[in-house]
């Protein structure tokens, strides 16, 4: 199996969305389902990505920049898409929906508490020696995801 677009990832976790819920996605929920999906990817299948965009250190957690920039005028509100099918091996289904099931009734801001507390995105931000309100555009190590995860 080669390596997946981001943008399908994004699309499939699109597709479970249910507005009006607590399984409604924003973008900053977006963005950190993709994050978790790249993560858990790395951990469980020694190293490989699930995809090969680069994820940053943001101020509000993880961020791939390629997402960023289709979903960023979206701001904090629901992301409404018709999306019907999603071309994944079941594989990577069955991960993505593992994903799903322990982050999907998250908020955006919760997930960003989590990524805020473990160390992936902690020692991007300490590299990219930033404060804390201060924008960063360092790349949060696969490395790092892949031993984290495990």
């Amino acid at each position: 199996m080669g390596i997946i677009d981001v943008g399908t990832v994004a699309k499939y976790f699109l597709s479970k969305s249910i507005p009006g819920t607590e399984y409604a996605i924003t973008h900053l929920k977006l963005q950190k389902l993709v994050y978790y999906a790249q993560a858990f990817y790395l951990a469980n299948h020694d190293g490989k990505k699930l995809f090969d965009n680069p994820i940053e250190a943001w101020v509000h957690g993880p961020v791939c920049r390629e997402l960023y920039n289709i979903y960023c005028e979206c701001g904090s509100t629901v992301i409404i898409e018709d999306v019907t099918d999603v071309d994944l091996p079941v594989c990577v289904i069955e991960h993505l929906d593992s994903v799903w099931e322990v982050y999907g009734a998250f908020s955006g801001p919760q997930l960003e508490y989590l990524t805020h507390q473990e160390k992936p995105w902690q020692v991007a931000r300490k590299k990219a020696n930033v404060k804390p309100w201060q924008s960063s555009t360092e790349e949060i190590s696969c490395n790092d995801m892949e031993e984290f995860y495990k």
